[in-house]
């Protein structure tokens, strides 16, 4: 189940939740299993060297709790750069996506965009 948000703020509880309500309707309604994935852009208003932390705490703790991948645009952007570069493993990224529970990290994948 992915969800994607823009936002002019950093994540807030309701979000999280509300994802994660939408997985419990569709084990309960549909009999069909899913993981959260939330894809955000806070602070989308921002010049990127000016944004603050995208995921409080409170939030990290609450997509561990229902099993959530947090991730931001700018790590799919890094991600996509990669993948261009012939540098990203598909299977180890989306391995780490459906692993994760909190926030996704995935090492060296910030410095694949920046290098050539």
């Amino acid at each position: 189940m992915l969800e994607i948000k823009g936002l002019t703020h950093q994540l807030k509880l309701r979000e999280v939740r509300q994802l994660d309500q939408w997985v419990r309707d569709a084990l309960i309604d549909e009999d069909w299993e899913s993981k959260g994935i939330l894809i955000v852009n806070a602070f989308r208003n921002e010049p990127l060297e000016n944004r603050g932390e995208p995921f409080p705490l409170n939030c990290i703790q609450a997509a561990k709790k229902s099993d959530q991948c947090l991730i931001t645009t700018m790590q799919l952007f890094n991600a996509f750069c990669a993948l261009q570069r012939d540098k990203l493993n598909l299977e180890i990224f989306w391995d780490t996506i459906f692993s994760t529970s909190g926030v996704f990290s995935l090492p060296g994948l910030d410095l694949l965009c920046t290098n050539s």
